[in-house]
């Protein structure tokens, strides 16, 4: 069976603004700033996809001066100087979305089995179980969840992970971030943010472990296919008691499958892995590969960007960069703890913008197109 096109010829019809928007997703570019906020650095990066391709426009590292001993990371003057900084040096266009990272240590993960269901009951039985999982009054909290395995006829149960973090650490976060809370899209925990760019862009076989080992803290993440557990453990430092957390947190893992869970992989990444030593320490203390996170596969750099600089600095930049693919809408885990009140004001932002765009557009406009007949047998040369 073989396809043959027929022009036709153009017609003068009336365009229904409603359909526009959709239109105007699928041909136009999409852009998202990730920004990643810890004591020492403020870091960013901007990914724009374009056709069938996603490019690095920007990638910017700005330190923040060294915090006092009574002061909290979390109320210091020099992140909102910093984040002043980035405001006034770099253009984010009204369409752009904008994601900011929430360290793991302070958001709360839990993954539950719940009896398959209907989608519209979901709502209602997860709010149940948060009740139950979460250790503290909801009114004081902001929390997200998703469902991360499907409805299937010889399933018993499907699979769904729950977040939450303190309105209070929100506030704190949103207080420092004042400049860009206007264009803010969401605030996603930043190990969610690193396994949506290592889902998205790397091969991963067998069970992996993921360990960012960072300023003020490490993130686990263990990836076993579709399915994911984390961890935050309160220390950067890479010794022996790190490797026995790092350790038991893999027995853990093991305890809650049913079947044997046999590690492959431990993949290394966070700035703490620019040490050659820490590397060496890690390598020689676990009996798995240990591979450390040096390019991208799915995603370029533009002309812009020193391919030296991101080969030297790549492994400061995976979290931002799972947060740009959240904000274009390519990241499989779009968890969103931003406050509800605030997610609702972006959303109405959203579409006044899309009205803007469509003021002076409801005239007619010409059409050209393109339908295909399916011809039996009509030989290929005629196509």
């Amino acid at each position: 069976m073989k396809l043959k096109h027929f022009h036709v010829t153009p017609k003068i019809i009336n365009f229904n603004t409603y359909k526009l928007p959709k239109i105007f997703k699928q041909s136009r570019s999409k852009s998202a700033w990730g920004i990643d906020i810890n004591e020492c650095f403020l870091r960013v990066a901007k990914v724009t996809q374009r056709a069938n391709e996603l490019i690095i426009d920007n990638l910017s590292i700005i330190e923040i001066p060294q915090l006092k001993p009574d002061e909290n990371v979390s109320q210091s003057v020099h992140i909102k100087e910093a984040i002043q900084t980035f405001f006034t040096s770099h253009h984010i266009h009204k369409d752009d979305k904008v994601i900011v990272s929430i360290p793991g240590q302070s958001v709360l993960s839990r993954f539950i089995s719940i009896p398959p269901i209907d989608k519209k009951q979901l709502k209602g039985v997860v709010s149940y179980e948060a009740k139950q999982q979460i250790p503290f009054d909801l009114k004081d909290i902001v929390w997200d969840y998703q469902q991360l395995t499907e409805k299937v006829n010889d399933v018993n149960s499907i699979e769904v992970g729950l977040f939450a973090s303190k309105r209070v650490t929100l506030d704190q976060l949103l207080a420092n971030i004042s400049p860009i809370e206007p264009k803010l899209n969401a605030i996603q925990a930043t190990p969610l943010a690193i396994y949506n760019l290592v889902f998205f862009d790397q091969q991963i076989s067998g069970l992996t472990i993921i360990i960012n080992a960072e300023t003020e803290n490490t993130d686990l993440i263990i990836v076993d296919g579709l399915y994911f557990w984390l961890r935050s453990i309160p220390t950067s430092k890479i010794d022996a008691d790190l490797v026995k957390e790092i350790q038991r947190s893999m027995e853990y893992y093991k305890s809650l499958m049913k079947e044997s869970a046999k590690f492959q992989t431990v993949l290394l990444m966070g700035n703490k892995f620019k040490e050659s030593d820490n590397v060496k320490f890690i390598t020689d203390n676990f009996a798995y590969e240990v591979k450390i996170f040096k390019t991208l596969n799915k995603v370029k750099l533009s002309n812009d960007i020193n391919p030296a600089y991101f080969n030297e600095n790549i492994l400061d930049f995976v979290s931002v960069l799972g947060l740009a693919l959240q904000g274009i809408g390519l990241g499989r885990i779009k968890i969103n703890l931003l406050p509800p009140e605030l997610i609702k004001a972006a959303e109405i932002a959203e579409k006044k913008n899309i009205r803007g765009c469509l003021t002076g557009m409801s005239g007619p406009v010409v059409h050209h197109s393109i339908f295909w007949v399916i011809c039996p047998n009509y030989p290929s040369s005629e196509l």
